[in-house]
């Protein structure tokens, strides 16, 4: 439980995989994130996350499945830089519509 810390996104060299799903992060995405681009599966599904999806997880381009961002509370629209992600993702907003790639 608890918070995302933004120092996860210096870890630009972390070539696998990032699994964050089911661990009761509340809080906004960190655009740090986006700085990760080696990352090869990236999970932040099953949390509390709110507020919009960060434009900067458009930049992880070495995903190998698709970015899991379902079944938290996000508002607002997709970002449209998350459409060059070659294998898409999954997202449910907050306000109950779902949208995936």
């Amino acid at each position: 439980a608890g918070t995302m810390p933004t120092q996860l996104g210096k870890m630009t060299a972390i070539a696998d995989e990032v699994v964050l799903g089911t661990n009761l992060i509340s809080g906004t995405i960190p655009t740090q994130l986006g700085n990760m681009v080696a990352l090869r599966h990236f999970s932040l599904q099953l949390n509390s996350l709110t507020g919009s999806i960060v434009t900067e997880l458009g930049r992880l381009q070495g995903l190998v499945s698709p970015l899991e961002l379902e079944f938290n509370h996000f508002c607002g629209d997709v970002p449209t830089e998350l459409e060059a992600l070659s294998f898409g993702y999954f997202v449910e907003l907050a306000e109950g519509s779902s949208t995936g790639e």
